[in-house]
């Protein structure tokens, strides 16, 4: 059995994307390969558990599979600080965790997706988050205003 998404990724929220008569199979959302809790338990996934993740996209698939509000909730995030990127065309949202995390959000207005990096504890703004995620690159654009 073999299922996939409109963009023709292997993809099943609900089971194993992939799976063969003997039982064995992968888990995948949206092309991405995911462990069998990520899909199947999503709820019972431990802070620790997505904090460990080295992955950024498994990481925020673990994340939105639990759900942003209650990861954020969680960890104890306090909103920092919030910018609308013209020269990207996102949605940033600078966040504080108890345990003096700096987490910068973005959502995309193409996909809709939402990621969150981990930035600096000393960070201050969404435009800091960036310089510092693009190695001082995002200095470098010339804006069109």
């Amino acid at each position: 059995e073999i299922h996939f998404n409109d963009n023709d990724q292997l993809h099943n929220e609900s089971g194993m994307s992939c799976s063969f008569a003997d039982g064995w199979g992968i888990y995948t959302i949206n092309g991405v390969a995911v462990d069998e809790q990520i899909v199947m338990r999503p709820e019972t996934q431990t802070i620790a558990e997505i904090k460990e993740e080295s992955n950024e996209e498994v990481k925020r698939i673990r994340i939105e599979r639990r759900g942003w509000d209650s990861y954020l909730a969680e960890i104890g995030a306090e909103l920092v600080h919030e910018n609308r990127n013209d020269i990207e065309g996102t949605r940033e949202y600078l966040f504080k965790a108890d345990d003096d995390m700096m987490a910068l959000m973005c959502i995309c207005p193409s996909t809709g997706k939402e990621f969150i990096l981990e930035v600096p504890p000393t960070t201050k703004t969404c435009q800091e988050a960036q310089l510092w995620l693009s190695n001082g690159m995002s200095a470098r654009i010339i804006s069109a205003s």
